[in-house]
């Protein structure tokens, strides 16, 4: 088994093939083929028209007026889209998910504070996290996670916790992460026993709050890969901290070909039994870094204190 060093070496940077994005114009979507297959696919799934968008929009902002401590711009569709697709268009939930989202932002503060891919970056160097460029058959753009490259030495638990969120606020601003969702695969191979002793339930079940339900994002579901059965007691720990939902979607898998049941082989790495030669760590931290004028942005809504 090749080593972290090793490993971050063969990462080099490619040209990614551009994914068609929910958010793009209609007409610039109507162009092609897998924009039309998009437009309808949204509405056969979650029941999105120009119609029902504008009307759906209209009711959320109504009830977000209510909320007058809530500084949240109205005049940003884009943003506030996101919570009406992972609801499926029902605006009473989509409000929720609002509330409940930038209620735990309070919550988070102080992760947010820190949290920008420029301050973060010889984490994100560490290629920890890589989320996948292409989407799988289903859409679904794929976050993996290389836990073996966690030193431990010099990053703890709250570091981990904040790459995913990162990474999860990114994808949240993707209209394929909306629509579609995304799955999320843990390799764990390589881990000693000393990751679990960084395993702590207060950390573990601000994970869980975060994946399920606080981020304005469809998780369709949780790989962990070549968990050995002593680690996989943390794992467990977490699960039982998921709402019943979450707890379907998340699988631990002693070897990879119950993985590629559910996800083919071409669309994953070859860590994980994959046929993706390499994986490009490098250009996924390059489009975070691109990104943070963005998230710089939404990190200025919120509760007003």
């Amino acid at each position: 088994m090749e080593g972290a060093e090793e490993w971050r070496e063969k990462q080099t940077i490619n040209t990614w093939e551009p994914r068609v994005l929910l958010n793009q114009g209609r007409k610039e979507m109507e162009g092609t083929e897998a924009g039309r297959n998009l437009i309808e696919r949204a509405k056969q799934e979650i029941n999105e028209t120009e119609e029902t968008k504008a009307e759906a929009l209209e009711r959320l902002q109504k009830l977000l007026d209510e909320e007058t401590s809530l500084h949240l711009p109205r005049d940003n569709p884009d943003y506030l889209i996101r919570f009406l697709r992972v609801a499926k268009f029902d605006v009473r939930k989509a409000f929720d998910r609002v509330v409940n989202h930038f209620k735990g932002r309070v919550d988070l503060k102080e992760d947010y504070a820190i949290v920008r891919p420029s301050n973060i970056l010889p984490l994100l160097n560490e290629f920890i996290f890589t989320a996948l460029p292409q989407p799988d058959d289903k859409g679904r753009r794929i976050l993996f996670i290389k836990l073996s490259l966690w030193n431990l030495d010099k990053y703890n638990l709250n570091d981990i916790f904040h790459l995913g969120l990162l990474s999860f606020e990114k994808m949240s601003d993707e209209g394929g992460g909306q629509l579609h969702g995304i799955s999320i695969v843990v390799d764990t191979s390589g881990c000693g026993f000393r990751v679990i002793g960084h395993l702590n339930l207060k950390h573990l079940r601000k994970c869980a709050k975060t994946v399920d339900g606080r981020i304005p994002i469809r998780v369709k579901g949780i790989h962990i890969v070549y968990a050995p059965s002593v680690f996989a007691v943390g794992f467990r720990m977490m699960r039982a901290l998921f709402s019943k939902k979450m707890k379907e979607r998340y699988f631990l898998h002693f070897g990879v070909k119950t993985l590629h049941e559910i996800i083919h082989p071409k669309y994953l790495p070859t860590e994980v039994g994959g046929e993706l030669d390499s994986i490009d760590s490098a250009a996924y931290v390059n489009e975070l870094l691109e990104w943070e004028p963005t998230f710089d942005k939404y990190c200025s809504f919120g509760y007003k204190e």
